[in-house]
């Protein structure tokens, strides 16, 4: 832990920190929106963190399928529900420049970029193993289990490249033992 104004030398995970805003909002009464990924994981992330935290009000969620066009409506959806903190999982490359980019009309006290998270609340994807986390790549973990999204995640190093394509190879040791 740290002084206020003073780094924490620890890195905390977004996954970690994201819960630990939901712990303190649950204590406090805080209000959340939620903003992401597909309509399904929107319902059933809402529904499990209300029920893992009482004490919270999910003020509001939506998917986070729009384009430009709907920002404003986005924005204002938002604002009607007044939330405390703002949870976004949208594309990496939109999530924070989205979020920089209308901080100000959003009127919220916190916001936070949650990637992939949603998902990983809703059942949809497993966490990444401790290693992972500890090696910092959760990402490298995600973009594993949805090679899909590696066109999102731009400039790519080869080695990744190439694990994704030994992705079949890999633990195959491990079943023929």
């Amino acid at each position: 832990a740290s002084h206020i104004g003073q780094p924490v030398a620890e890195r905390v995970p977004g996954f970690d920190l994201m819960h630990h805003l939901f712990e303190e909002g649950h204590v406090r009464g805080w209000r959340v929106f939620l903003l992401g990924t597909s309509q399904e994981t929107i319902e059933k992330t809402a529904d499990i963190l209300q029920q893992q935290y009482p004490g919270l009000t999910i003020a509001g969620y939506r998917n986070g399928f729009f384009g430009p066009d709907e920002d404003e409506a986005v924005i204002r959806q938002i604002r009607d529900c007044a939330p405390d903190m703002l949870f976004v999982a949208r594309a990496v490359d939109n999530q924070e420049p989205w979020i920089a980019k209308h901080k100000r009309a959003l009127h919220v006290p916190v916001m936070m970029g949650v990637g992939g998270s949603f998902d990983v609340i809703a059942g949809v994807l497993k966490r990444a193993p401790k290693l992972f986390q500890k090696l910092r790549l959760e990402w490298l973990y995600r973009l594993l289990q949805q090679p899909s999204r590696y066109r999102r995640m731009f400039a790519l190093p080869k080695f990744v490249v190439k694990v994704m394509r030994d992705k079949g190879n890999i633990g195959k040791h491990r079943k023929a033992a």
